[in-house]
């Protein structure tokens, strides 16, 4: 009994473990996005000129790469925005009819170009000739008088993908297409869109953006809002600028 009582006294109390660390704060899915965005607007060269130095554009090109299933990189490097929709090539859309489960075999030669789509067995053609390029006044263009098969294997693309495969196309201009429209319809297409009000919830998250930035941060953030001519109140806001705003982030 003595020599467990004095093994007991040698050894002390028993020692209480540290408590575990509190749950840190971790940054929100949209927080992580701003900043992904944000560093891949700087990027330079490495991306097209549309997107350099803008990470809401870069922010939008994440949002349609994921919806459609695509990769940032393709995206960034196939995929422009006007108007508020995507303007997308021939290889992309026969890309992106492929991983929405059709089959598609390409035919050129002797003026004319076909493209079939097939799906679930059912095979569908659409055609474009030298002579519906006349007729679209398009054989004097440059990309046309250099390149007229590739340029009748793009326009089949996109009169097959409209008429039988809308599915690939809803949401998004074919470049022939933005070729073809009228230039003033766009423009003020365009306008409209640059107008459209702060949504609300765009307008909360730019609120709560600024709320977690350190006092220094805040007030570089409020003169370079200034620096814009805005304001930051929601009906002096548009949903670019709002955007814009929530994008910022400091140097």
């Amino acid at each position: 009994m003595a020599d467990h009582h004095l093994l007991r006294s040698r050894t002390g109390p028993r020692s209480t473990p540290a408590p575990a660390p509190g749950p840190t704060s971790a940054p929100s899915e949209l927080e992580t996005q701003i900043e992904f965005a944000t560093l891949v607007a700087a990027a330079g060269d490495v991306i097209p000129h549309a997107y350099r130095g803008k990470p809401g554009a870069v922010l939008v090109a994440m949002q349609w790469a994921e919806a459609r299933g695509v990769d940032l990189l393709t995206t960034l490097q196939s995929v422009s925005f006007y108007a508020g929709r995507a303007v997308i090539d021939a290889t992309m859309q026969r890309a992106l009819a492929i991983r929405a489960g059709y089959r598609l075999e390409v035919e050129a030669g002797a003026g004319e170009a076909t493209v079939t789509i097939t799906r679930d067995g059912t095979s569908r053609s659409a055609t474009y000739t030298l002579a519906d390029a006349e007729t679209a006044r398009l054989l004097s263009k440059d990309n046309w008088r250099k390149n007229p098969e590739d340029m009748l294997v793009a326009r089949a693309t996109s009169r097959a993908m409209r008429r039988h495969a809308p599915d690939v196309m809803v949401g998004v201009y074919s470049a022939d297409e933005l070729e073809d429209d009228d230039t003033d319809e766009l423009a003020d297409l365009q306008q409209r869109v640059d107008e459209l009000e702060c949504t609300d919830d765009t307008f909360a998250a730019l609120v709560a953006h600024r709320a977690e930035l350190d006092e220094g941060d805040a007030e570089m953030l409020d003169t370079w809002i200034e620096s814009q001519g805005w304001q930051l109140q929601a009906s002096k806001l548009t949903e670019v600028q709002g955007q814009a705003i929530l994008a910022w982030q400091p140097r």
